[in-house]
């Protein structure tokens, strides 16, 4: 993540700087500690696409006043796009929920598919977030996953969060997480046993990576 200032205005480009083989979007920016900033603090969708080995503005963010220094936090959630692509690539129409993430499934829907949903992902599962920043653990997603690779939708409902031994970021209660230290932690998503009813085995942990650049 990289944040430039740009133009004679004042205002400040944030960028994203994709080193991967694969194609990301980046789904949401979030402005924290905000002094002098035009627009509310909080988080933004974005829905914007940033190629492989490149770099692309996913937020351009306004001073209030022109005349006075700004200054704020940034974090974002990105998650791969090689799953959309590949699906209409192929010529076979790519789920709703796949393509702007509005599929939505209870817990009871998830059980009344069965085999339906084979595994469950946490997407994003590496969210960046720069230090001083907070996040709200409503946004980790957890997707439902069908046989052929397909997303579902996206499971709503309670889950337990635990979190690896680290000092990056940490839990703040009742339902927030701080990036306090350069480095990484991972976070473990854990779902309610009753959503594995009636399966030979129950869904596995997933695992989300907290990563606090310098």
């Amino acid at each position: 993540m990289q944040v430039t200032v740009g133009g004679r205005d004042g205002a400040r480009s944030v960028q994203v700087d994709n080193r991967s083989s694969e194609p990301i979007v980046v789904s949401s920016v979030t402005l924290v500690r905000c002094q002098n900033v035009r627009d509310r603090c909080g988080q933004t969708t974005v829905e914007a696409t940033v190629r492989a080995q490149s770099r692309s503005e996913v937020l351009r963010v306004e001073p209030a006043d022109r005349g006075k220094p700004m200054s704020f936090g940034v974090s974002y959630v990105w998650h791969r796009a090689r799953a959309v692509a590949d699906s209409t690539a192929a010529g076979s129409p790519a789920p709703v929920s796949m393509l702007n993430g509005d599929g939505d499934l209870s817990h009871d829907m998830v059980i009344s598919l069965g085999r339906g949903v084979v595994a469950l992902r946490a997407d994003p599962d590496t969210i960046v977030m720069s230090r001083g920043s907070f996040m709200l653990v409503s946004q980790f997603r957890v997707l439902a996953i069908g046989p052929k690779g397909e997303t579902i939708g996206r499971v709503r409902g309670d889950m337990m969060v635990g979190i690896d031994p680290g000092t990056a970021a940490i839990l703040v209660k009742p339902d927030s997480i701080k990036a306090v230290a350069t480095g990484t932690r991972a976070f473990t998503l854990r779902m309610p046993p009753r959503l594995s009813t009636g399966r030979d085995r129950p869904f596995r942990d997933l695992k989300v990576v907290i990563v606090v650049p310098e």
